[in-house]
């Protein structure tokens, strides 16, 4: 059934879009022609309409022009601006109301002096203009008529639209205004005249149509008129009077005629007259022409359907004993055969179809035993892999896993069900041990030979190090990669143990090479710098023997030259001069005894009673050179009277060092400072000294790596990545501990913290 239907419905489709195609064509053809002359027939129709209103207005407007243009010119009005007395006054009534007493559309007259002073303001009450008491007249020097008016020269009219502060008609309180100057002999303006025009009494010819002022915002409400389109010509004030602009609302067939009403030499509109296009002649064409396609379609469909339903129900019938046959073959009965009667087309397809289910037949037997064989090979291939110590893993082209053990289970956390159809490089991101390179960075296809060494990640997130044997083989016609891994994690962490212990011996051995080079230079030292602190003492008493005599000759004679310079001055300065050779031997002979202590061999790492202050001042010294040549503002606050604990200061010595040569080599300029501070707490009982620098910092993950053997960040500057783990086992072994704070960018905090004598950690 679901075949007939499908069939059926087919037909159906292809017969009737042949049938309704020259139909469809001649409709693509004829029917845009027909509605655009409908159209334009409607558009005609308002653009005449309007264009006829458009001419009643104008030459109305051109009527009042002349009328405020002559009452402007009577003497009465100029003497009225120069000298408002009751004469002139009651004069400009009289002729206000003898001309315009007939023209009811004219609601008000006014006539301003020069700076907006009202002389005269009449309003139309019940038929005839009534003038406004004089002291109730006001000033309209804001108003939009005087500010147009303030721009005319004589004989000019200025037309526009205003809105009344209090209007009289709250269903309209927009009126249309006329303004002209009254000017004297001399062409200068003394004031102005203004008419105002009731804006409905002036537009009664377009009731039906939408008023729009300058800024396109509603001046009327019209109930059918609950949308318009405002199209982007309206905003162009260059056009001409008169000039009708047909323009379509978005997503609607209906159309508006727009008038734009100028009466000013600008051509400016004052205002927009929206009427709407009648369409209803091209509405009712197409309600015809849409009828008459549904019959049509209708009975085509009918037709169609009954011819599609005959094909089908034939076609149907032939599929039914199709399937029954197959049904048979899959059973296995090869003694069945398809038989049709009728055009040879369809006894081709018996006899076709009947070889078809014979070789299927044979062909699922032979699948059979092939299967059979599969199974019994998969059998023997799981049990081996299952038993294997090391992990097999099989991979397509595409790098996903089709085959994952036992052990590659126990090496990486993932069961077979979470890691087959998975990405290989998605689980366990194999790279190289030596470069970290991708594994599959020259492709899937490569085979290799020999064994590679790699590093991959545990489903907990931890790495796992890796010997891996890469072969290829073809399973059912498509590459595939097979792996054979060895965990050997333990075995390279050993030989990493013992190659971090083969470094550290040698710089053992350069150290204590160090250290006898550093005697050795110490002692050579030492005998020059005892001559000279011996023979300070009696240069100082030579100079007091001698300082009476030179003071006796100076009183005699006078200052006196010594050495090229005044006896006065040398006087003051010798004394200095011995007491800084002396200063400076002593200095000397402190900095070799450091040395000569810190480069003594210690062979059973002794710890006695000492202060982390005294440790603190000796690495201050033996670092003065490197400190100096790093930073301006080294800072040391010790802290007095702080508890001993149990060390040795040789040792502890080097760690302090360490600490404050990282900090120099970090500042990235002399303006960057160093501050070693020392403390206790007293209440958890510990002794503190802190190295701070305002270096470059340290990033946290570089922070938890620090203390490794051989990691170093100065590699290329002859770092070892020693020293710190030096200093972090020298403090392990003090039972202290070495912390570390750091923010890249601002600096590092590095803190070495002990238990006081008499506590135990």
């Amino acid at each position: 059934c679901t075949l007939s239907m499908n069939l059926r419905y087919h037909i159906f489709i292809f017969i009737t879009v042949l049938g309704l195609l020259p139909l469809a064509i001649l409709l693509a053809t004829s029917l845009p022609q027909g509605l655009r002359q409908l159209d334009n027939a409607a558009q005609q129709e308002t653009i005449a309409r309007a264009q006829s209103r458009h001419t009643k207005l104008v030459a109305r407007v051109t009527g009042l022009k002349k009328s405020i243009t002559r009452l402007a010119a009577v003497p009465a009005a100029s003497d009225l601006t120069r000298y408002p007395t009751t004469i002139n006054h009651d004069r400009i009534i009289h002729l206000s109301r003898d001309w315009f007493k007939d023209d009811t559309q004219i609601i008000a007259i006014q006539v301003v002096d020069a700076i907006g002073n009202e002389l005269l303001h009449m309003s139309r009450q019940e038929g005839r203009f009534i003038p406004r008491d004089r002291s109730s007249l006001v000033t309209i020097e804001q108003s939009p008529p005087f500010l147009h008016g303030t721009q005319l020269y004589k004989d000019a009219v200025f037309v526009g639209i205003t809105k009344q502060a209090e209007p009289a008609n709250q269903a309209q309180p927009h009126t249309l205004f006329l303004v002209a100057p009254i000017v004297n002999g001399q062409d200068m303006t003394l004031g102005m005249t203004i008419l105002t025009v009731d804006l409905g009494s002036f537009l009664q010819d377009f009731t039906d149509s939408l008023w729009l002022a300058p800024d396109l915002s509603p001046l009327n409400t019209i109930p059918d008129f609950q949308s318009f389109s405002t199209p982007p010509e309206l905003t162009d004030r260059s056009r001409i009077n008169a000039d009708i602009i047909i323009t379509e609302s978005p997503g609607s067939i209906n159309k508006m005629g727009w008038l734009p009403l100028s009466f000013n030499p600008d051509h400016r509109p004052i205002l927009w007259i929206a009427s709407p296009v009648d369409m209803s002649g091209s509405a009712r064409w197409k309600q015809a022409i849409t009828r008459n396609i549904i019959i049509i379609v209708a009975i085509t469909g009918f037709v169609v359907f009954t011819l599609a339903h005959f094909i089908a129900s034939h076609v149907l019938k032939i599929k039914t004993e199709i399937v029954r046959g197959l049904q048979h073959i899959l059973h296995g009965e090869t003694a069945f055969q398809f038989s049709w009667s009728g055009p040879q087309e369809l006894q081709h397809l018996a006899r076709d179809l009947t070889n078809v289910g014979e070789n299927y037949v044979t062909a699922q037997a032979e699948r059979q035993q092939a299967e059979t064989a599969l199974h019994e090979s998969e059998d023997n291939f799981r049990c081996l892999t299952s038993a294997a110590l090391d992990g097999i893993i099989m991979m397509n082209k595409q790098g996903d896993i089709t085959f994952w053990n036992k052990a590659a289970e126990t090496f990486f956390g993932y069961s077979a069900t979470e890691a087959i159809g998975q990405p290989i490089h998605a689980l366990v991101d194999p790279k190289r041990l030596e470069t970290g390179e991708d594994l599959f960075d020259k492709g899937t296809d490569t085979t290799y030979h020999d064994i590679i060494p790699l590093h991959a990640t545990r489903k907990d997130g931890s790495e796992i190090q890796l010997e891996l044997s890469l072969s290829a083989a073809s399973l059912s016609d498509q590459w595939h990669a097979i792996w054979i891994i060895r965990d050997i994690t333990e075995r390279i962490h050993n030989e990493e143990k013992n190659r971090i212990q083969q470094q550290q011996l040698i710089q053992a051995d350069k150290m204590i090479s160090l250290g006898l080079l550093v005697a050795g230079v110490a002692h050579e030292i030492n005998n020059p710098n005892s001559i000279i602190l011996l023979n300070t003492p009696h240069l100082r008493r030579n100079w007091q023997s001698a300082l009476p005599i030179l003071e006796e000759f100076y009183a005699d004679n006078g200052d006196f030259q010594m050495g090229g310079l005044e006896y006065t001055e040398m006087k003051t300065r010798i004394p200095k001069l011995i007491a800084d050779i002396e200063e400076g031997g002593l200095r000397i002979k402190q900095i070799v005894s450091d040395l000569k202590d810190y480069a003594k061999q210690d062979t059973g790492h002794r710890l006695t009673a000492i202060s982390i202050n005294d440790v603190a001042r000796a690495a201050i010294r033996l670092t003065h050179n490197k400190v100096k040549s790093s930073t301006h503002h080294f800072n040391i606050k010790l802290a007095d009277n702080l508890p001993q604990f149990s060390g040795n200061s040789q040792r502890l010595e080097q760690v302090v060092i360490n600490l404050i040569n990282n900090s120099c080599e970090s500042l990235t300029d002399m303006d960057k400072g160093i501050t070693i501070t020392s403390s206790f707490d007293s209440i958890k009982n510990l002794v503190k000294l802190t190295v701070q620098d305002e270096g470059t910092g340290i990033n946290s993950q570089s922070l938890t790596k620090i203390t490794d053997p051989f990691y170093t960040s100065k590699r290329s500057l002859g770092g070892t990545g020693l020293g710190l783990s030096v200093s972090a086992g020298i403090i392990e072994e003090h039972h202290g501990l070495l912390h570390f704070d750091s923010k890249v960018g601002v600096g590092t905090s590095a803190s070495i913290i002990f238990k006081p004598l008499g506590n135990n950690t």
